[in-house]
């Protein structure tokens, strides 16, 4: 939480800088006053301050409700939600727009704490930690992925709480 209340700020004092220096080298020759001042600083500091909150209002989000389905002895919980496309150039990246993705993990059972450790991954992908919790229409996804390679947690970004909607 720190580290991006901290890179907020910096960019906050980037982007308020640039736009300072950019408003700044136009009108230097044209008006010469003090009040000319004041309106770069006020209008650098409230264009960064929006640049930066429209850049921090993430258009993400988890839907609501989460599918379980059992197939043969498992269950397969479905989540699904918005995730920002990946940008090539610069008009894609203002754009932010979003896609629908699934997120699909078996489960062995659709009642009461599943762990980590039991849910299945394929050969080569990491092992999953943390904890599934479900209680009767309600759903806990509290997971993460064994990071080995780097020793740390990755968590998901489905990790949330859903409404169970049985199939």
């Amino acid at each position: 939480m720190i580290d991006a209340i901290i890179f907020g700020l910096f960019s906050f004092l980037i982007v308020s800088g640039l736009i300072y220096l950019i408003l700044y080298l136009p009108t230097q020759w044209i008006v010469k006053s003090d009040k000319l001042k004041v309106v770069r600083l006020t209008t650098s500091i409230s264009i960064g301050l929006l640049i930066v909150i429209y850049f921090s209002i993430s258009p993400t989000n988890n839907n609501e409700t989460a599918t379980v389905e059992k197939f043969e002895n498992l269950y397969v919980v479905t989540v699904t939600g918005k995730r920002l496309l990946m940008t090539h150039d610069p008009i894609s990246f203002l754009k932010r727009e979003t896609y629908l993705d699934t997120f699909k993990v078996s489960i062995p059972r659709a009642e009461g704490v599943i762990n980590g450790q039991e849910i299945p991954t394929e050969k080569g992908n990491y092992k999953m930690l943390g904890t599934i919790v479900i209680d009767g229409e309600q759903m806990k996804i509290d997971l993460y992925y064994d990071n080995f390679d780097d020793s740390i947690k990755d968590p998901l970004s489905w990790n949330g709480e859903y409404k169970v909607k049985l199939k």
